[in-house]
């Protein structure tokens, strides 16, 4: 081999390994000025994009040199070294792992079956481990539990995936956001199985999927037998199971719950579980109660949050009571909230000071507060009570412009301003609205119509919209119960209003005491209020 093969071939051998000389972008830009024909294309392309041509072109004279001079192993080497030059990577091999795992993740969104998609991209070898627990934690952000409890249920038969004590407690605390204890006792078993021990995260699932499926007592069950044989129960428990009580609206069972927790100084209260009874408290009206744990909060160094103004701020039975927990809180150096003003507004509206509620809107909004769709119906339901039908109008318009998607109540509010100006047009074309949006009507809805139509004595109508109502088979409430049985004791008699009481009644309906005292005042005579509580006697 001569100087002159020997000095190509290492001017080879360097251009078969640099990055920067084998480049894409050159590559395309050599093809780019060579013509079909195989001459240089006499195109414009700048002195520095000139000068990678032109040593793009040196490159492959070299070479070509080399195949024509070296030996037969030589050869082979040069061959070699210009097909990993030439080689250009497939675009698939070069995605960006970030943009596969967010394909995959709407790929999940499509299909029916969050499983067969993740199936899909494990066979390609688009989804290691690292993916899939983020993908597990990615799920358990946005609160779907069915798809994150499929999955890991699919996980457990993997060989490529090693189940932990974590799988296993993610997989119940699905299954007990969905309300499945039955999914929930049959995951502790193979947790068991697996050698893992259920610890006390795995019960207080298991007292969540009770509470959600509505079994408050069997939930109970699992919390004294947590008291008896452990894992001791923390606050989060007992959380989880006066939260149940209060939602099945247990409200002494929650109390009871609450006091031995105390009594007993199992654990001590924090900040979540004394908002949680504050809230109970406010449900009930039982104002004093709610200010006096608040004030044993302070005095625990338990911090007061936002979350307990606003909860004290929204059960206070008058416009003044919620204006001093406002000044309170203001005491207390916390900034209000789009909560805050929601409640603050809701208190104005139900004093009917329209004007004041419609101040603190705009002041919210100079504030930097975005308003919520709850902000916008507290509003609208003040205009529609004051009958300000023109300013509910405008109130959707602006709702609309801010990107602020109306719902049910929001129609059936605007409803409730056109019935309460006596204008059931206007009123029964809301329902159009609603179809055109996408927006089921529901029983307040109806309600508010059948409510319009007993004012104005127009029964016929009313008789057709509750039976609208029963064909899409909405279950009656007391209010459009008690609402049909004054118009009829009222227009037609009190025979009448005895029949649907008694038809009503047939067909499953439970009266509450409102109804009975309303049956009750229909019956003026003497003789007739004895007859009625002989009635509802036999009724009941």
């Amino acid at each position: 081999m001569n100087s002159f093969e020997a000095s190509s071939l290492q001017q080879l051998h360097k251009l078969s390994f640099s990055s920067n000389l084998s480049s894409c972008s050159e590559k395309s830009l050599l093809r780019a000025s060579f013509s079909k024909k195989g001459k240089w294309s006499r195109c414009s392309i700048g002195p520095r994009k000139a000068f990678a041509v032109v040593a793009l072109r040196e490159k492959e004279e070299i070479a070509e040199h080399a195949r024509q001079t070296v030996p037969f192993k030589s050869t082979e080497l040069v061959q070699t070294s210009l097909k990993k030059v030439s080689k250009v990577p497939s675009r698939k091999y070069m995605q960006d792992p970030q943009a596969v795992w967010n394909r995959m993740m709407k790929d999940m969104r499509d299909a029916e079956s969050p499983v067969t998609v993740l199936h899909a991209y494990r066979k390609a070898g688009k989804l290691s481990n690292r993916a899939m627990v983020g993908t597990l934690m990615r799920l358990k952000k946005l609160k779907e539990w069915k798809k994150l409890a499929e999955i890991i249920g699919w996980l457990k038969h993997q060989n490529w995936w090693t189940s932990s004590e974590l799988d296993f407690n993610l997989q119940m605390v699905a299954y007990a956001k969905i309300g499945e204890p039955e999914k929930v006792k049959k995951t502790l078993k193979n947790m068991k199985k697996a050698g893992f021990q259920p610890n006390v995260a795995s019960y207080t699932s298991l007292i969540e999927a009770y509470g959600n499926k509505g079994l408050l007592y069997e939930a109970e069950m699992v919390l004294n037998q947590m008291l008896e044989e452990g894992p001791k129960p923390t606050v989060l428990t007992y959380q989880t199971m006066i939260g149940a009580f209060i939602k099945g609206e247990k409200y002494e069972d929650a109390d009871r719950i609450y006091k031995s927790m105390e009594v007993d100084n199992i654990v001590q209260p924090d900040q979540r579980l004394c908002n949680l009874m504050i809230y109970s408290y406010g449900k009930r009206g039982l104002i004093e109660e709610a200010f006096h744990l608040s004030r044993k909060m302070k005095a625990s160094n338990i911090p007061l949050s936002i979350v307990t103004f606003n909860t004290l701020i929204s059960c206070q039975p008058s416009l003044e009571a919620s204006e001093n927990v406002f000044r309170q809180m203001q005491r207390n150096d916390i900034e209000p909230d789009v909560v805050t003003y929601a409640a603050r507004i809701g208190a104005f509206a139900k004093a009917r000071q329209v004007e004041e509620a419609e101040y603190f809107f705009r002041v919210m909004i100079a504030s930097g507060i975005r308003p919520n769709r709850t902000v916008y119906n507290v509003l609208m339901d003040a205009f529609a009570n004051c009958k300000m039908v023109t300013k509910a109008e405008a109130l959707l318009k602006e709702m609309k412009l801010n990107k602020c998607s109306p719902d049910v109540h929001t129609y059936s509010t605007l409803m409730n301003a056109y019935v309460n100006a006596s204008d059931m047009e206007k009123a029964e074309r809301v329902i159009q609205r609603m179809e055109g949006s996408d927006i089921e009507p529901n029983v307040v809805t109806y309600g508010t119509l059948i409510k319009g139509y007993a004012d104005q004595g127009d029964l016929e109508s009313m008789v057709k919209k509750y039976e609208e109502m029963t064909e899409k088979k909405m279950k009656i409430n007391h209010a459009v119960f008690t609402t049909m049985l004054q118009a009829f004791g009222k227009y037609e008699s009190l025979d009448r209003a005895k029949d649907w009481f008694q038809e009503v009644v047939r067909a499953g309906f439970k009266p509450d005491i409102r109804a009975q005292n309303t049956l009750l005042g229909l019956s003026e005579p003497l003789y007739r209020r004895e007859e009625i509580l002989e009635f509802l006697e036999n009724v009941s």
